[in-house]
């Protein structure tokens, strides 16, 4: 995973060093955790109300961040503590100044960026909603399916009702 996450900072000309087993870019200090459950979970959400955007700097290079969107504060302040436990990064909540009770955190971090882009999730537009790590296993599927649900999504009698835009 490390490997292929520095190949990728690489790849992207991201300044980085790797040492017992964190991730040290110029602003910031990651330890890049095991893959679990939990991170599964953040995969569906990210594939259903979430982005990742990369934009142009007037400098040079990019600027790369994270975004998720939801209606209620108190949930993306629990999906903040599970950041806050896995990589020690939290992001930053901001209502939604366009629409009334809606809000999103972001994080803009080049490493977790690119750690979710590696595990599955996609820069931009998305074209499909399954990963190859929500695949892997029963347990990381029905994570992910949580996720996605959580995020856009209901349960209705013994049906799961998912709504995406194309």
């Amino acid at each position: 995973m490390i490997n292929k996450l520095s190949n990728e900072l690489t790849k992207r000309k991201i300044y980085h060093i790797i040492k017992n087993n964190y991730i040290h870019t110029k602003k910031s200090k990651i330890k890049i955790p095991k893959f679990n459950p939990d991170l599964t979970y953040l995969l569906g959400v990210i594939a259903g109300d979430g982005s990742l955007n990369q934009t142009i700097r007037k400098k040079g290079g990019y600027h790369y961040t994270f975004r998720i969107y939801s209606r209620g504060e108190k949930y993306l302040d629990f999906l903040n503590k599970i950041f806050k436990q896995y990589f020690k990064i939290k992001g930053k909540i901001i209502k939604d100044k366009r629409k009334n009770n809606s809000y999103h955190l972001v994080i803009k971090n080049a490493t977790l960026f690119f750690y979710f882009v590696i595990n599955g999730s996609e820069i931009g537009k998305k074209k499909g909603i399954l990963t190859k790590r929500a695949k892997e296993n029963k347990k990381y599927f029905l994570n992910y399916l949580a996720g996605l649900v959580d995020a856009d999504g209901h349960i209705q009698k013994r049906r799961i009702q998912l709504k995406q835009k194309k």
